[in-house]
């Protein structure tokens, strides 16, 4: 996740319960049968794990998302032989 962050260039949250595809079905259904009365009360629940703040500087992370283009290109070529 710091990966994420220092990418980004922004800060990453990470929240307590990580299965959110699971829990943000089940909450929507909740919500169709009366059980929550809007989404912002759905969203009190939402609890945070941990945060990633970017740690690089802006030229260090556009030098290695540079390399990293770079790098597809050279696959890209390659898989075309």
């Amino acid at each position: 996740m710091q990966f994420q962050a220092d990418m980004l260039g922004i800060p990453f949250d990470v929240p307590v319960i990580n299965e959110t595809t699971a829990l943000g079905a089940a909450y929507l259904a909740a919500l169709g049968i009366g059980d929550f009365g809007s989404l912002g009360e759905i969203s009190t629940n939402w609890k945070l794990r941990k945060r990633y703040e970017p740690a690089i500087s802006t030229d260090e992370r556009e030098a290695r998302l540079a390399n990293w283009k770079k790098a597809v290109e050279r696959c890209r070529q390659w898989a075309e032989r």
